[in-house]
Order: structure tokens, then sequence, then C-alpha cells
């Protein structure tokens, strides 16, 4: 809804999204990146990717592949 992007290292220790994260999942997640897709302010939802507790956090330059993938995806949904 923000249109916001986001790169959590360790979910776990962020108190804004560990209990909602694992009560969605189901698990616990480590890393964590999500990117809106969305055109011309209008949303139609997210890419989430997430690894495990214990595997190398996302890096930025990850997060700007995942920030292109959805742009694409917005582009390609508006029609």
């Amino acid at each position: 809804q923000q249109n916001i992007s986001l790169n959590l290292v360790d979910v776990r220790e962020d108190p804004d999204f560990a209990s909602d994260i694992v009560s969605r999942f189901g698990f616990e997640i480590g890393s964590f990146l999500c990117a809106p897709i969305h055109y011309e302010y209008r949303p139609y939802g997210a890419i989430i990717i997430y690894r495990q507790p214990g595997d190398r956090p996302f890096s930025q330059g990850e997060l700007s592949i995942l920030n292109y993938l959805a742009h694409v995806a917005g582009e390609y949904l508006k029609s």
C-alpha cells in the first residue's frame, strides 16, 4: 500500500515484523526482501523473497534487481 521496498537482514530481530511474519508463513525467516508491484500508484501485489535463518542476508544489489522485476511486472499487468 505504501509503495516501499524492504530489505530486512534478520526478520527475527525486527520487532515490527518478527511475530507477524512467523504467523503468516508458519516458520521462521532469516533475511527478507519485498518489492511492491504497481503501475502509476495502482498496487497489484508484491514480490517476496526470503532466506532461512543462518543463510547470508540479501544485498542492496539484490533488492535493486527485485525492484526492477517488480517494476516490469507492474507495466505488464497494467493492460
